[in-house]
């Protein structure tokens, strides 16, 4: 959509009833909106009902009034001048974000795929298919999408040397559960055993069945199959991070109260890596819905919420928790949600964050103090008449570059 359109959205979009937030983010092409359960049908319908006339009518109501993005910053300016909110309005979001995660954290959701570094480890066939033949068209399928379990798969088969150009027709991505396409006339899928089997009722014998399961132990499977028949299944070792545990022990030791690992991986392989990651608490199998639900309820117990996603299935948390951290090599939809993006792509980086976060907060109270201090003197002098006012004002500002420079010190070097 052009840049020049946004406003009519903003304004179709917030006006529908029953919405009460929305955002557009115009860079990846998506917007998000937050409504009442009630409403959620009509929503829908006027979502779907938006088409290119009704934003061309809806531009031409701005001739006497703000934009609405225009009217917002206006009233954003206005909530200055309430106390409450002037550190939330006043503050950019990267250093709001940095006060968050220096003073107030108290929770930490740290994602199976940031803990573990995920790659195959071996692939069973069924149906008479070969494990090349598996493992090619499982990278062609997730060759489109930046998931750890994706890149695990096309690594895989680069080592073997196999080509996987498409040869597939459109690919559809289903959140948080797999995803589907068409090969020569024939339907793909590829994802969890609960998409496959129960979403797409693929066919599977159940002695193979049972034999692949017990073959899988300490394993995710990944289930392959075409025209509802089951022709293979890939094996995906999650071994923990290098680092991963003492990163964690490391913000435990620097005040962050819980760590909480939310994933949609099974239970048995979530309840493996939490224990070994040192992590307070997980939970499995989980939708993304079930991941926003639970920063929500966190929230309404009075918890500081900093969420570490990156992936599509993260956004709507991420968005929600008081600060949202992106990995750098996450997808773009959660960079654009998170209010700190890392370069790095291991929780070491969240270690750094923590320690300077807290560097900051200490190096800001110090000065706020000695200012305060400063100035009360100089005030008091000025008043007993020790000093005059032109001394008095060169005292100020002398002390306010002193401060300033001692403070830069350690960046000047």
């Amino acid at each position: 959509m052009p840049e020049s359109d946004l406003d009519a959205l903003l304004k179709l979009s917030g006006d529908i009833d029953g919405v009460h937030k929305v955002r557009v983010y115009g860079r990846i092409g998506q917007m998000a909106l937050e409504y009442d359960e009630p409403h959620r049908d009509a929503v829908l319908a006027a979502v779907g009902a938006l088409d290119a006339q009704a934003i061309a009518d809806a531009k031409t109501g701005y001739v006497m009034q703000l934009e609405p993005r225009k009217h917002k910053l206006v009233m954003d300016f206005a909530t200055l001048f309430g106390a409450h909110y002037a550190r939330r309005w006043f503050l950019p979001t990267p250093l709001r974000a940095v006060f968050v995660v220096a003073g107030y954290i108290a929770f930490l959701r740290a994602a199976l795929h940031e803990l573990v570094q995920r790659r195959l480890a071996c692939v069973l066939t069924t149906d008479g298919w070969s494990e090349d033949e598996v493992l090619r068209l499982s990278a062609c399928l997730e060759e489109h999408f930046p998931h750890p379990v994706a890149r695990a798969v096309i690594n895989a088969a680069r080592e073997r040397g196999l080509e996987h150009r498409e040869r597939h027709a459109a690919v559809e991505y289903i959140v948080a559960h797999g995803i589907a396409s068409s090969i020569e006339w024939r339907r793909a899928i590829i994802g969890s055993a609960h998409f496959v089997f129960e979403d797409e009722s693929a066919q599977l014998d159940s002695d193979i069945k049972e034999r692949i399961e017990s073959q899988m132990q300490g394993l995710s499977p990944l289930y392959l199959a075409v025209d509802g028949k089951v022709v293979g299944v890939l094996g995906i070792e999650d071994p923990l991070k290098l680092g991963v545990r003492e990163a964690i022990a490391d913000l435990h030791a620097l005040g962050v109260k819980h760590v909480v690992m939310l994933t949609g991986d099974s239970e048995r392989t979530a309840e493996r890596i939490a224990r070994e990651a040192g992590v307070d608490e997980f939970k499995a199998e989980l939708l993304p819905e079930d991941k926003y639900a639970y920063v929500e309820r966190i929230k309404r117990e009075g918890r500081h919420v900093a969420m570490v996603g990156d992936g599509v299935n993260d956004s709507p948390a991420l968005g929600l928790a008081d600060v949202g951290l992106a990995m750098g090599g996450g997808s773009d939809t959660a960079k654009e949600v998170a209010d700190i993006i890392l370069a790095d792509t291991d929780l070491a980086a969240l270690v750094r964050l923590r320690r300077m976060s807290q560097g900051l907060i200490d190096r800001l109270t110090s000065s706020y103090s000695k200012v305060m201090l400063t100035n009360s003197a100089l005030l008091a002098l000025g008043i007993i008449g020790r000093i005059t006012p032109q001394t008095s004002s060169l005292l100020h500002n002398g002390s306010t570059i002193a401060y300033s420079l001692g403070n830069a010190k350690a960046y000047l070097r």
